[in-house]
């Protein structure tokens, strides 16, 4: 009987310690909504520790957080909180001093919503796979620095009706919306990486008084847009440390009788005279150019193309738009809102969504001898024909009933060539910020555009020419830095960013493990001690008998 109960408790522990293992994988148990009390008490989880205003995760949790509570700290610790799309990740309301910290959210409607709350702070967060990661309504003063923002449906960070906050030091990719301002003014947006966003990088409606500074706003369809109707929407703070895909943003406010420099990656010209915009490449934006409350100024010899709207005019008159390519624009190749007496001629339009729209607006749309070339005149007029040989159509090109070019190229004019002043955009595929367990690891990369020379530094060191996808080999084991480098036939010269992943070869298993596996050993080799221990008693007391 006794060997009996030695072999049930061995098996007992062997099977407690197969639980264990279990225990690691165990699946998520959802805790509804979890509120952080007036009082300073928690209700709706144990997994969260209280140690004064310091409220931190000692666990994954599911569900949503209400923050009932000023001048308190929530710490994720680096732990999950998850729930569903009907629902809030973290909600303050009409909150003061609340920081929200080291924490990953994933899978919310709102990842974070901030309603009339104050001098908050949200940092340090991995913020994704929601619809919104972040959002202030009517709330000031507040800081969202440090987070990583990414693959969120709607918007990566939206401010609506919300001032004086300031956004800092984030890195928002992969969104289909990076950076949204509605009806908000006064915030300061700085040192962000707004990238790879399947729509906007950065956009503002609405809003006022805002200040951008050493924003990266790269590889997004449409990188910076700034819409509204009333002049005052239209000052924003915006110099030329902020980039669009590499290039500086000239967002000039009351400037008169300059041109802007050739490298210009997105331009805005609000309440200037005189101003010359000649020769430029700009794609990927709200409006390639756009001109606020803008007179007497010269558009000319510019490659616009791949953005909403191509040219965009509001409030401005009497400037000159000449000899201009403004191509497969999804919006409109020229957008006029309240605009007029400006001059377009010897500029062709070709494959826009909409080649012009207009609202309470007219224009002039030839010089009287020559207007412009439009790639769907054919469509709209099969009956055409050519006026003696003059390279200009018989019949007028209507726009509306207030615009209409009555001279219509048959060919676009020869425009010389803008030169190409964009870097090649790189990334990396391989390797990715992991750690690897080989000493030889794939650089795979891509490139946008044909290249005349390529190279890599490692761990910062003098770069290395290749001319394909390589392998690094004999890499040693611990941390390691790359970067890839890429010049195009115009000369320009481009850079991925900076991945940084380890080696480590010598591989070790987790203790956790370790101990299950040695306790099952030992309770192994107890029972058979005891298996043999009590076999031999038994044989000693019967020959006793």
């Amino acid at each position: 009987m006794k060997l009996k109960k030695i072999v049930l408790l061995a098996l007992v522990l062997v099977l407690l310690s197969a639980t264990v293992v279990v225990g690691f994988r165990r699946p998520a148990v959802a805790e509804g909504v979890i509120y952080i009390m007036a009082d300073g008490s928690v209700m709706g989880t144990d997994k969260i520790q209280r140690d004064g205003n310091v409220y931190t995760f000692i666990d994954n949790l599911y569900g949503s957080i209400v923050v009932e509570r000023d001048n308190i700290v929530v710490d994720g610790a680096g732990y999950v909180l998850q729930g569903t799309e009907s629902e809030i990740g973290i909600a303050l309301s009409e909150r003061i001093n609340v920081s929200i910290r080291n924490m990953e959210i994933y899978g919310f409607f709102y990842g974070v919503y901030l309603l009339s709350s104050l001098n908050s702070n949200l940092t340090r967060n991995n913020i994704a796979n929601n619809a919104i990661g972040i959002c202030l309504t009517n709330s000031s003063n507040n800081n969202v620095s440090g987070n990583n923002i990414t693959y969120n449906r709607i918007e990566g960070i939206l401010f609506d009706g919300s001032s004086n906050n300031n956004v800092s030091g984030d890195n928002i990719k992969n969104n289909s919306n990076g950076i949204g301002l509605s009806q908000s003014s006064n915030n300061a947006i700085n040192e962000n990486n707004v990238t790879g966003n399947i729509y906007y990088g950065i956009w503002l409606s609405g809003s006022s008084n805002n200040m951008f500074r050493n924003n990266d706003v790269d590889n997004n369809k449409y990188n910076f847009g700034v819409y509204g109707s009333l002049m005052q929407e239209f000052i924003q703070d915006i110099d030329d440390s902020n980039t669009a895909n590499g290039k500086p943003v000239y967002y000039w406010v009351n400037r008169q009788d300059v041109a802007v420099p050739l490298d210009a990656g997105w331009v805005a010209l609000v309440i200037c005279t005189g101003i010359t915009v000649k020769d430029l490449n700009i794609t990927n934006n709200g409006q390639g150019i756009l001109l606020a409350h803008t007179t007497d100024s010269t558009i000319t010899k510019n490659n616009i193309t791949n953005n909403y709207n191509g040219i965009w005019l509001l409030g401005s008159s009497d400037n000159a738009i000449n000899e201009n390519r403004v191509t497969e624009n999804t919006g409109c190749g020229i957008y006029l809102y309240y605009s007029s007496n400006n001059a377009f001629f010897h500029n062709y339009f070709i494959n826009n969504s909409r080649q012009v729209s207009t609202y309470e607006s007219d224009g002039v749309w030839d010089n009287g001898v020559a207007g412009n070339y439009w790639s769907d005149y054919e469509d709209r007029y099969p009956n055409a024909t050519e006026l003696d040989g003059s390279g200009i159509w018989n019949t007028p090109y209507v726009i509306d009933e207030d615009n209409q070019d009555n001279y219509p190229l048959t060919n676009p004019i020869v425009i010389p060539a803008v030169p190409d002043t964009t870097p090649p955009a790189i990334s990396i595929v391989s390797p990715k910020n992991n750690t690897y367990i080989a000493n030889d690891v794939s650089l795979i990369f891509a490139v946008s555009e044909p290249t005349s020379w390529i190279g890599y530094s490692l761990d910062g060191q003098t770069i290395v020419a290749i001319t394909e996808n390589t392998t690094l080999v004999g890499l040693s084991d611990g941390s390691h830095s790359l970067k890839v480098y890429a010049k195009d036939a115009a000369g320009n010269t481009g850079a991925s960013e900076t991945i940084y992943f380890s080696i480590k070869t010598q591989q070790s298993e987790p203790f956790p493990v370790t101990w299950i596996v040695a306790t099952i050993v030992i309770i192994a080799m107890v029972g058979a001690v005891l298996l043999a221990y009590f076999a031999k008693v038994k044989k000693i007391a019967q020959k006793a008998e």
